[in-house]
C-alpha cells in the first residue's frame, strides 16, 4: 500500500509532468506494487521464528517491495514438500531434512542459513544426573518414530561410543514426550533445543541438554529454502526475501525483548501459538545462540561453509540413506548471503547476551 500512496501523491503534485518523468523514477522499486509471496514455517510459531515476524512488522520485506504471507507448518519435511510442489514460494526448514529430500529428488536448495548449529540433542531433567552420553546407559530414552533425533540415534551412538544395548528406547507420540519426562516415566527425550528448552526455562524447571553438535555431529539447522528454478528465474526476489529475513534476524539478535513483543502481537491468529512471553523470549535467545558462527563476522549473515554442508550430507547418506547424493554445492548457494552485517561491537554484544545459551 505504501507504493500506491506514493504514486498517487506524486501524480497529484506533478500532474502531467509525471508522464515525462525519467525512466529510473518510473521503474523504481519504491514505486512498484509489492510482489505477494508465501512463506511456510516448519511448525507452529515460537520464539525461534520470531525474526520473520519482525521482518514483516518492521517493513524489512515491505521496503524491498515484498508482501510476505507467513503460515505455520507441520514439520520440516512437509514444508520442504510444499515448497517443492510450488504450494509455497519459500520456507524455513531443517537443512538436514531438506538435504534428504533433495537427494531423493525434490528440486530444493538453501538460499540462506539461519541456525548454524544443529539444535538436535537429548534433554533430561537435571535431577536425573544425565550430563554425559555414558549416563544414558541403564536409562530410558523417549523419542518419536520419524523424528530427526530418532533417525540420527545411530550417529550419536557411533560418535560417543556408548553401549546402545544398555539404553531402552521408548517410542512415544510427540505430544507425550514432555509429559512423560516431567512425570519421570522416562529419563530423557530426543529433543530440538529451540522448541523444548524454552518450556523448561519459562517454568523454572532445571534441565540438562546434550547437543549432537557437541559430540562431533556438526550439521546445519534451520535454513531458508526455495525451488532451484526460482533461484534461476527470479534471483531479485530471492535476494529481497533473504535480505529482509536476515535483517529481521539481525534485529532479533540486537533487540530480543522488542522482537518478543512483535511476535506476540502478530501470532494471535495462529491456532495453538503460545502467548507465554517468557517462552517466546527464551526461544528468541536460543535461536540467536545457535545462529552464531565464527565466520559470519567476515562473511555476513546467511553464509554457509562448504565443509559443513558436506558434513550434513555425509550423515544423511550414512544414516538415512538417499536415492542419489548430490554434490554439496548443488544443495545451497551463497549468492544471496552477506548483505546484512553487524559491526564488531554489535557482534561482541550479541555473543555476550546469549553466552549462557551457547552450549
Amino acid at each position: 500500500m505504501q507504493g500506491i500512496i506514493s504514486r498517487r501523491t506524486f501524480a497529484a503534485g506533478l500532474g502531467a509532468a509525471a508522464i515525462t518523468a525519467p525512466a529510473f523514477l518510473r521503474s523504481s522499486r519504491a514505486l512498484a506494487a509489492p510482489a505477494k509471496v508465501s512463506f511456510c514455517l516448519p511448525w507452529i510459531p515460537h520464539g525461534g521464528y520470531a525474526f520473520l515476524f519482525a521482518a514483516k512488522k518492521l517493513g524489512f520485506w515491505g521496503n524491498r517491495a515484498l508482501e510476505v504471507q507467513v503460515d505455520r507448518g507441520f514439520g520440516s519435511g512437509e514444508t520442504c514438500k510444499r515448497v517443492a510442489l510450488g504450494q509455497y514460494d519459500y520456507g524455513l526448514a531443517d537443512f538436514a531434512t531438506m538435504v534428504k529430500l533433495a537427494d531423493d529428488g525434490l528440486p530444493l536448495a538453501c538460499i540462506g542459513m539461519v541456525a548454524h548449529v544443529s539444535q538436535l540433542g537429548i534433554l533430561s531433567l537435571k535431577e536425573s544426573d544425565i550430563s554425559e552420553p555414558k549416563d544414558l546407559e541403564g536409562k530410558t530414552l523417549g523419542t518419536t518414530a520419524g523424528s530427526a533425533d530418532y533417525a540420527l540415534w545411530p550417529a550419536f551412538v557411533a560418535a560417543t561410543g556408548i553401549d546402545a544395548e544398555k539404553v531402552k528406547i521408548n517410542i512415544v507420540g510427540p505430544e507425550l514426550r514432555l509429559r512423560l519426562l516431567t512425570e519421570k516415566q522416562i529419563d530423557a527425550i530426543g529433543s530440538v533445543y529451540g522448541s523444548d528448552a524454552p518450556i523448561f526455562l519459562s517454568r523454572g524447571i532445571p534441565y540438562s541438554l546434550m547437543l549432537h553438535a557437541k559430540y562431533g555431529l556438526e550439521m546445519y539447522s534451520n535454513a531458508i529454502i526455495t525451488q532451484k528454478e526460482r533461484i534461476q528465474k527470479n534471483p531479485e526476489q530471492c535476494q529481497a526475501l533473504v535480505d529482509g529475513a536476515l535483517e529481521g534476524l539481525k534485529y532479533s539478535f540486537l533487540e530480543p525483548d522488542k522482537t518478543t513483543d512483535i511476535h506476540l502481537d502478530m501470532v494471535k491468529e495462529y491456532e495453538n501459538a503460545s502467548s507465554d512471553r517468557n517462552f517466546i523470549r527464551y526461544g528468541v535467545l536460543i535461536n540467536t545462540a545457535t545462529s552464531l558462527a565464527p565466520y559470519l563476522e567476515q562473511t555476513g549473515l546467511g553464509h554457509m561453509e562448504d565443509r559443513l554442508v558436506a558434513a550434513t550430507q555425509d550423515k544423511i547418506v550414512k544414516y538415512l540413506g538417499v536415492k542419489a547424493a548430490q554434490a554439496p554445492g548443488d544443495l545451497y548457494t551463497n549468492r544471496f548471503a552477506g548483505k546484512v552485517t553487524l559491526t564488531p561491537a554489535e557482534w561482541k554484544a550479541v555473543r555476550e547476551s546469549v553466552k549462557e545459551y551457547a552450549l
